[in-house]
């Protein structure tokens, strides 16, 4: 009989640990969902306080090609920086593809 409630009381503390462990990793996932979403708000709010550029549709003269050739370097780059955002995301919340 001790022997069985020995180790019942083993499994217990062993799920008590497991439980305690669940959740801190739960209290860190909802610290990092908390910054993802302050990092988000700061990201809307400059997108909202600088204007957007776009490119002309039309190249008029050669001068507006370097410019023309920036707004698309800042646009291309501005599409990576937010996928490879999305991708991290993804992967601290558990949906790896």
């Amino acid at each position: 009989m001790g022997c069985l409630l020995s180790r019942r009381e083993q499994q217990r503390r062993q799920l008590l640990e497991e439980i305690e462990q669940l959740k801190k990793s739960q209290q860190q996932c909802r610290e990092e969902v908390e910054e993802l979403r302050r990092e988000s708000d700061e990201l809307r709010e400059l997108r909202e306080q600088s204007p957007v550029q776009t490119v002309p549709s039309r190249i008029s003269s050669c001068d507006d090609v370097p410019d023309a050739m920036y707004l698309l370097f800042r646009y291309t780059t501005s599409l990576r920086e937010s996928g490879d955002r999305h991708a991290e995301c993804s992967r601290t919340l558990g949906f790896e593809s």
